[in-house]
């Protein structure tokens, strides 16, 4: 019985497509590592299995986050910077929105990224990046919308530029 259910699972993450894809390339949902091993092996096998049925786990991570607070900072976070910055952005640009005590986005934004850090804490456009990056390519809900924080290096500069990718409502 173990053979048949080993050979079965060998089966199913041979026929992993997302393998297939370079190393570093974006996963659908926020757990990148799992979603490449796991999940879209599964999403695979099961559309292999039963064509009328579909395993998204993309969809259903977003629907869990939807009360997940992680999640939901996340979501408010990428809503600041868009209103913020509509096209694109540095990690300089959000230390100073961090750094300004004034601003109630940069209050929120400093509670995002540095949870729990005093106020008088001085935000790095080196610090903002090394945080930014943790949430790269992760698909929160934020209302009707899907929002994605992106990165992309600026040739010309030599930096890194931020935008936050929206889609559906």
């Amino acid at each position: 019985m173990l053979a048949i259910i080993l050979r079965a699972l060998y089966t199913v993450l041979l026929g992993n497509p997302t393998l297939k894809k370079r190393r570093g390339a974006p996963m659908r949902t926020r757990f990148k590592t799992w979603y490449r091993l796991v999940g879209s092996a599964v999403e695979y096998a099961a559309k292999l299995a039963n064509p009328d049925y579909e395993v998204d786990f993309q969809k259903l991570f977003l629907t869990s986050d939807d009360e997940d607070e992680d999640s939901t900072s996340l979501a408010d976070a990428l809503a600041i910077m868009t209103k913020q910055w509509p096209m694109a952005f540095d990690a300089a640009e959000v230390a100073r929105l961090v750094n300004d005590q004034a601003n109630q986005h940069g209050a929120a934004m400093r509670e995002f990224l540095y949870p729990g850090v005093p106020t008088f804490h001085v935000a790095t456009p080196k610090s903002v990046a090394k945080r930014l990056k943790n949430h790269l390519d992760e698909p929160v809900k934020c209302g009707e919308r899907t929002l994605i924080l992106r990165r992309m290096e600026d040739l010309h500069n030599k930096t890194w530029r931020y935008s936050v990718e929206r889609s559906g409502g």
